[in-house]
């Protein structure tokens, strides 16, 4: 991948979150130093960054199918709102906010990942929303036009997963405390069966766990945002994960 500088000494090879547009010609990615999120030929040419700058960060970036858009959340990180999601124009830069959320993700146990995607015909942005309940978090997809408006409740009691090749859209169905209850196995090889977080932690606690099996210590980790570790482990999105590791055998 080309080191290309974009500006403000942002290089094209060293971000993440790289999603290509339909036709392969430009990419969205995110710089995890600056906060930054840019836009720029496949090359790394003819960049640019979304703005404004300052406190304000992008993320997940998705293309609609046309190539013509970015829809991406947008948020202070230095604060607990969702922030909102926005919708802009490629070649203008001209930007649409289509979400008037105004809610804390202190409510939500700190999910705040909304994975906004367009849908097929690019005219809507399909996106989850978790809020606050009596029996504890309510999950569900939204749909809201891309030039804003009133949100249409779509699934109820259910989260969404997009890829950046195609739309493709994965539903799961949570249970009232999301991944509790969850089970992994881990041979002294690394082979492992089984699931703790839908793909976020598995190769940290895969780690973690070759060391309990060498040691026969058991452990309970933690994963989450405010974690230095949460970048690196998949973690980003909001919540706390914890899982307790202990051995079970001796084969």
């Amino acid at each position: 991948m080309p080191s290309t500088i974009v500006e403000d000494d942002v290089a094209f090879d060293e971000g993440y979150f790289y999603v290509p547009s339909p036709d392969g010609s430009r990419m969205y990615w995110e710089s995890p130093g600056t906060t930054a999120s840019l836009v720029a030929e496949r090359d790394g040419s003819q960049g640019r960054r979304l703005d404004p700058k300052g406190d304000i960060d992008y993320y997940a970036g998705g293309w609609s199918p046309d190539g013509t858009k970015i829809v991406y959340q947008r948020r202070d990180s230095s604060g607990d709102d969702f922030g909102d999601l926005v919708v802009e124009d490629v070649s203008s830069g001209r930007t649409t906010r289509i979400t008037d959320l105004e809610q804390s993700s202190v409510d939500v146990d700190g999910w705040w990942y909304l994975s906004p995607t367009f849908s097929p015909d690019g005219r809507n942005v399909i996106y989850q929303w978790p809020q606050p309940s009596s029996s504890g978090i309510t999950w569900a997809l939204w749909s809201v036009p891309v030039t804003g408006g009133e949100p249409d409740l779509l699934v109820k009691n259910a989260a969404q997963a997009t890829t950046s090749h195609g739309t493709t859209y994965a539903f799961v169905r949570p249970t009232p405390t999301f991944f509790a209850g969850s089970s992994l196995v881990i041979n002294d090889d690394g082979t492992f069966l089984g699931s703790v977080s839908g793909g976020c932690v598995e190769g940290a606690v895969v780690t973690e766990a070759l060391d309990v099996i060498a040691s026969g210590q058991p452990k309970m980790l933690e994963f989450g945002v405010a974690d230095e570790t949460a970048w690196n482990v998949g973690l980003s999105c909001g919540g706390t994960i914890r899982v307790f590791v202990e051995k079970v055998g001796q084969s």
